[in-house]
């Protein structure tokens, strides 16, 4: 996304997405041609993201998502020039096969009402942790809408990642996509690390009426092939 958005130009660039892998890791990497109106050096991206890395609480940095993503799903990143002149970013992620993953129980608990935000107001009202949840998890749904951006991330992203790490074991959390128009990278790395939070628990994400562009997204960084869709 941000080599679309800030290191090439429309209807004339190429992106070189490159991916291998062995028993022992996987390997991929994204590149640039540096034509954007906005692109920026390797010395400044690093910048950005060693940023982010140190101060988790700003709201309004671009480049978070791609910390995120960094931290929470891989061993190890390079920035460095890329040889179609832009910048090329590459990622390793060791692969680990000694143990199975635990099988994700059946759904179970209660399920609490959907909260819903006026759709003047581009946020999200998560629901509140009930006062006795059950040994087995609950089912929660969670309706987002407008535009998820930089200007609301911490807002919406904040409550949400308090639910689930307040969840019981086994438990689901439903996502609503259907009144979202729009979602960043930050967004991005927060879903991932709440799939990974869930899936420690054994519990799982599910995310529902996503519009066709949000699918795209998720299809995308491969979100899809991991989290349920409904």
């Amino acid at each position: 996304m941000n080599a679309v958005k800030y290191g090439s130009t429309v209807g004339k660039s190429e992106l070189k997405i490159s991916f291998e892998y062995d028993e022992n890791e996987i390997r991929f990497a994204i590149e640039d041609d540096g034509t954007g109106e906005k692109s920026i050096t390797v010395d400044e991206l690093q910048k950005i993201i060693e940023i982010n890395k140190a101060n988790t609480d700003l709201t309004r940095t671009s480049g978070r998502g791609l910390s995120m993503i960094t931290q929470q799903w891989t061993d190890s990143m390079e920035v460095k020039t890329s040889e179609l002149g832009g910048l090329s970013v590459s990622f390793v992620k060791s692969i680990q096969s000694d143990e199975a993953p635990a099988p994700v129980p059946a759904p179970g608990g209660i399920l609490d009402r959907a909260v819903s935000t006026p759709s003047a107001a581009p946020q999200s009202s998560p629901l509140k942790s009930p006062a006795a949840q059950p040994p087995q998890g609950g089912n929660y749904e969670i309706k987002l809408s407008g535009e998820i951006d930089q200007s609301n991330i911490l807002e919406i992203t904040s409550p949400i990642s308090d639910q689930v790490h307040a969840m019981a074991p086994h438990s689901i959390l439903n996502l609503d996509f259907s009144d979202v128009e729009y979602i960043n990278s930050t967004f991005i790395g927060n879903l991932a690390s709440w799939h990974t939070t869930l899936q420690h628990k054994g519990g799982e994400v599910r995310l529902k009426n996503m519009k066709d562009p949000i699918k795209e997204i998720l299809d995308l960084v491969g979100l899809l092939k991991v989290i349920k869709t409904t």
